[in-house]
Parts: structure tokens; C-alpha cells; sequence
């Protein structure tokens, strides 16, 4: 219950990012899906994930919690959209590791 108080800020400040930026269906207009302590960053574009990213490391930072990117969980995965292949994601200095499918 205590978690869902800090997570709510971390969702509405990604509703508030994606609120910028119109077109599509309305799952891609949908900035992230969270259940209990899991979260999962939804965007068309490699660069609107990395901001999203970005607004969650600010969020970390603000409220002095730790994601920990090593947790089996922590990964990204891209299908659909940009098939773009070469690039990497960040979360603040930290490399973002790929995979396939998402648990």
C-alpha cells in the first residue's frame, strides 16, 4: 500500500510526458503498465523509451528509492514499431540489458 503512494507519481509523471505527444492507439498513448512493484515502459519510438527512462531515474533520485538493474526482471525488450537493432538504453549512467521475451 505504502509502495503504490510513491509509485503514483512515477505514473503520473509519465502520463504527463506522454500527454505530449498525440496520434495513435490509445496503447500508444499509454506511457508505462505497473502491478504491484513491476513496471513496464510502453513507447513507438527507441528514443521516447529512453526519455521514459530518464523520468524514471529522476523519480529514483527524487524519492531516494534504488532499481536494481541486475533483478532477473530488469530488462527491455522492442517489438513492433522501429526495428532498429543498434542501439542501447540507459537508466542514468547504467546499461539497460536486452532480451526477447519479457516474464
Amino acid at each position: 500500500m505504502l509502495f503504490s503512494l510513491f509509485i503514483n507519481d512515477l505514473l503520473l509523471r509519465l502520463q504527463k510526458a506522454s500527454e505530449r505527444v498525440r496520434g495513435g492507439s490509445k496503447l500508444a498513448n499509454t506511457p508505462a503498465l505497473a502491478y504491484a512493484d513491476d513496471i513496464v515502459l510502453i513507447d513507438r519510438k527507441v528514443a521516447g523509451l529512453q526519455s521514459k527512462l530518464d523520468i524514471v531515474h529522476l523519480w529514483s533520485e527524487d524519492w531516494g528509492m534504488t532499481v536494481n538493474l541486475k533483478k532477473g526482471k530488469t530488462k527491455h525488450m522492442v517489438f513492433g514499431g522501429e526495428r532498429k537493432r543498434n542501439f542501447t538504453l540507459h537508466f542514468g549512467a547504467e546499461v539497460v540489458r536486452r532480451t526477447k521475451i519479457y516474464k
